[in-house]
C-alpha cells in the first residue's frame, strides 16, 4: 500500500506507478488503485449556448441523438441554468421543443422556458421533479408587441438533482426553419480539471 500527501499537480507518484507495473507485469491483476487526483470536467464551452456556472457540462454516455446532450447537475439546492438568445418578430407563435431526463430531482424541478425581449416571462413547462427517462417536451406561445429576441433557458430550479437536456429546437409556425443553433450540443469544447 503506497499513500501520499502530493499535492494534485504532482506527477512522480504516477510515473512510480506505471514504472511498477512496467517492471513487474505478473502484479498487475493485485492491484486496486484508488486515485486521489480525480479529472473531471468544468467550464465546458458550448457554441451558442451561454452557461451560468461550471456545474453544465456536456455529456457523451447519454444522448438522444448525436454524440452529446447537456448534462446539468446540483450535489445542493441551487439554480443551474443555459440559455439561448434568438431573434423572433413580434405577435407571432412559436414553438420550443426540448428532450429531457432527470434523476432524483428534489426541490423546484427541471424544466424549460422563454422570456420576452424586457425579461418578461412568456412561458414555462411543467416541472420534473424524482427520476423520468427521456420525454419530448413541446411549449407553445406567442411573443409580445415589443419582442424583437427571446431568450430560452433550459434549468434546475432551486433543486437538487441531475437533468440532461438534448435536441432542442424553436419554430415559427407555419415555418420548418429550426432557429435554435447547436440544438444538440454537438459543438462543443469540454474541458478538464485536476482535484483532489
Amino acid at each position: 500500500a503506497f499513500m501520499t500527501t502530493a499535492e494534485a499537480g504532482d506527477v512522480k507518484y504516477d510515473h512510480f506507478f506505471i514504472r511498477l507495473m512496467d517492471d513487474h507485469p505478473k502484479l498487475k491483476m493485485g492491484y486496486l488503485l484508488i486515485a486521489d487526483r480525480i479529472l473531471f470536467r468544468y467550464h465546458s464551452d458550448i457554441n451558442h449556448w451561454k452557461t451560468h456556472c461550471e456545474y453544465s457540462i456536456p455529456d457523451s454516455l447519454d444522448a438522444v441523438f448525436g454524440n452529446w446532450c447537456m448534462f446539468l447537475y446540483a450535489t445542493k439546492k441551487r439554480t443551474i441554468k443555459i440559455s439561448q438568445d434568438i431573434s423572433c418578430k413580434p405577435n407571432t407563435e412559436y414553438k420550443f421543443q426540448y428532450n429531457i431526463r432527470t434523476e432524483n430531482i428534489v426541490g423546484i424541478g427541471a424544466y424549460g422556458e422563454v422570456y420576452g425581449s424586457t425579461g418578461v416571462l412568456i412561458k414555462s413547462d411543467k416541472h420534473h421533479i424524482g427520476t423520468n427517462n427521456w420525454e419530448t417536451r413541446t411549449i407553445s406561445f406567442t411573443t409580445g408587441d415589443n419582442d424583437t429576441t427571446i431568450r430560452v433557458y433550459l434549468r434546475i430550479e432551486n433543486s437538487i438533482g441531475q437533468a440532461y437536456f438534448d435536441d432542442i429546437s424553436l419554430y415559427e409556425t407555419g415555418n420548418d426553419a429550426d432557429l435554435i443553433k447547436n440544438g444538440g450540443f454537438e459543438e462543443c469544447e469540454p474541458r478538464f480539471k485536476y482535484d483532489n
